[in-house]
């Protein structure tokens, strides 16, 4: 589908709950969360491959120094062999009792990967946990840690606070690796809240920025189009 005829089937779905009397806030929170669902499926989808390469690099990495280094390097490489198989093998028990057993990086790194799963599967209080522990971790790189604060956020956006979600989305906003996935969801929370020029600000700040990522800079534009049209046909129905 075009994304001209995308946006005119939007619009026309606007015009025809507008005459049936169904509320604009009801339609737009439909179709937030569906956004909302497709952007956790996308995110691991665009962004799964290199968050996991980048774990196996790193713990790779951390035995290999560590071999090198001290006398810790057959615990190092134990426990990143373990993470492997925990991975590859699905086992949420295994991955949470190496979060816990372990400390730093291996820690981190099976606290997110098991937050992954338990999200897949639905269990998404349980995944909130676990990416807040992560979240706390000391010792574990900001890369990581924001990750897990992000993917946190992301799964209280329909219910959430909106005060607490903005304060860490804007802090994440301004210096964190997944800035322009926080202006994403940024501007999620302000459609939730009706406020819907400041959610087209943010999507403008992504579309308008050559430093993100090309289908995220398509996918904001899209979607401020979106927000642009549902505004203006409020601005209708006011009149």
């Amino acid at each position: 589908m075009t994304k001209a005829l995308f946006l005119g089937q939007f619009r026309a779905s606007i015009n025809t709950f507008a005459n049936k009397g169904v509320p604009m806030s009801d339609l737009m929170h439909e179709i937030n969360e569906e956004l909302r669902q497709e952007k956790l499926r996308t995110f691991w989808k665009e962004n799964g491959a290199w968050i996991i390469g980048g774990i196996l690099l790193a713990l790779v990495m951390t035995a290999g120094m560590g071999y090198w280094r001290n006398h810790q390097a057959t615990k190092e490489i134990v426990a990143s062999q373990q993470l492997i198989a925990a991975a590859e093998a699905a086992n949420k028990e295994a991955l949470g009792a190496l979060a816990t057993d372990t400390k730093g990086a291996h820690a981190g790194f099976a606290g997110l990967i098991s937050a992954g799963m338990y999200a897949r599967e639905g269990q998404t209080q349980r995944a909130i946990e676990i990416y807040d522990q992560v979240a706390a971790m000391r010792g574990l790189p900001d890369t990581y840690r924001d990750l897990a604060t992000l993917l946190s956020a992301s799964h209280k956006l329909d219910s959430g606070d909106p005060a607490d979600l903005h304060k860490v989305l804007d802090k994440l906003a301004k210096k964190s690796t997944w800035r322009f996935s926080a202006l994403e969801m940024q501007a999620l929370l302000y459609a939730r809240e009706g406020k819907m020029k400041d959610a087209v600000n943010a999507l403008t700040d992504i579309s308008a920025n050559a430093d993100a990522p090309e289908d995220m800079r398509r996918r904001a534009s899209t979607l401020r189009e979106l927000y642009l049209g549902a505004e203006g046909t409020k601005a209708d129905a006011g009149q």
